[in-house]
């Protein structure tokens, strides 16, 4: 029910919202994973549902669909939203996301294969060496040989960050986790999107699937004892207690978007900025709702509170697809 609220609230009046949608571990030994659906807002993400599941579920066909068919019940009637994913999900994923009638971006790398027309299939990573810092649309093509789906892609390198994972006496991380994650940052992003976007070009695609992650920010936030709720010190050890405590965290990242709101509304933002930035903000509601919260300069009543309930979320907030 408070899901559904949640969706309601965020969504009430916006056509086409940016949904991130990813598996994570729960657990230390990766007994337990959730799987999330986070509505991308300014400059964060807010949980709108999750589902609990052991490690044998992740990336099963049969339980990303239940997850979609839960979620599609969950939002407004008649919303397309555009669902951002990573390259862990695959081509019955898209198909079921083209049945909803729903938008779709993601990633392809590894072993995918693409064909263009009626072309040899070829391996993804053949139009690595093309990328260029300038987003560029490749236009309609097939992807995933096994479960063929028609897409859009988009090809994209973006320019080096010039950092490097160090170990606590200040050397390069060199364990296999690591180099997978810097192999995967170095490669180029070759984007998948689906049709239904021919009205947004390569360069939106491109700031649409840049936003994928502000749920990995969500996952420390839930998981991190130093940066947010400390979830891995929890010795719960089943799904019923560990999808309590989802609901739990969904409920508090609620009550500081709630404070951040009612700050914003106070003119309480620019004694919390990091600078004078006038173009955007440099902090999201949910870290000022927690500064707030944490000072106790704001108190919350039933009147303050309705009042944001019944204030639909503007553009600013949400943005309509990458318009």
């Amino acid at each position: 029910m408070f899901y559904r609220l949640l969706c309601r609230q965020f969504m009430a009046g916006i056509k086409r919202p940016v949904i991130l949608v990813d598996w994570s571990d729960l657990k230390a030994d990766r007994s337990w994973l959730v799987l999330r659906a986070a509505l991308w807002t300014r400059g964060a993400a807010m949980p709108i549902y999750e589902s609990v599941h052991p490690l044998r579920d992740q990336n099963s066909p049969g339980v990303e669909r239940t997850f979609l068919s839960k979620l599609k019940s969950l939002l407004p009637e008649g919303l397309r939203p555009i669902i951002v994913t990573d390259a862990g999900f695959r081509g019955p994923w898209f198909a079921y996301l083209n049945q909803l009638g729903w938008h779709w971006v993601g990633r392809v790398r590894g072993r995918t294969f693409l064909r263009s027309g009626d072309e040899p299939w070829r391996r993804c990573t053949a139009d690595y060496a093309t990328a260029r810092s300038r987003p560029q649309d490749l236009g309609e093509q097939q992807m995933i040989r096994s479960c063929p789906v028609q897409t859009r892609l988009v090809l994209y390198r973006k320019p080096p960050q010039q950092r490097q994972a160090l170990t606590q006496f200040k050397q390069r991380k060199r364990s296999s986790h690591s180099e997978v994650c810097a192999r995967r940052e170095s490669e180029p992003w070759l984007l998948c999107a689906s049709p239904s976007l021919a009205d947004t070009n390569a360069r939106e695609i491109v700031e649409v699937y840049r936003k994928r992650m502000s749920i990995e920010c969500t996952f420390r936030s839930l998981k991190s004892h130093q940066f947010g709720f400390a979830l891995e010190d929890s010795q719960s050890a089943g799904a019923a207690r560990l999808q309590i405590l989802l609901l739990i965290h969904a409920l508090a990242t609620f009550l500081l978007w709630l404070v951040g709101k009612l700050a914003e509304s106070r003119k309480l933002r620019p004694a919390y900025e990091s600078n004078n930035r006038k173009d955007r903000p440099t902090i999201s509601l949910l870290t000022l709702g927690a500064m707030i919260y944490a000072e106790r300069t704001l108190a919350l009543t039933e009147t303050s509170v309705l009042g944001l309930l019944r204030t639909p979320v503007s553009t600013a907030e949400l943005i309509e697809g990458s318009r």
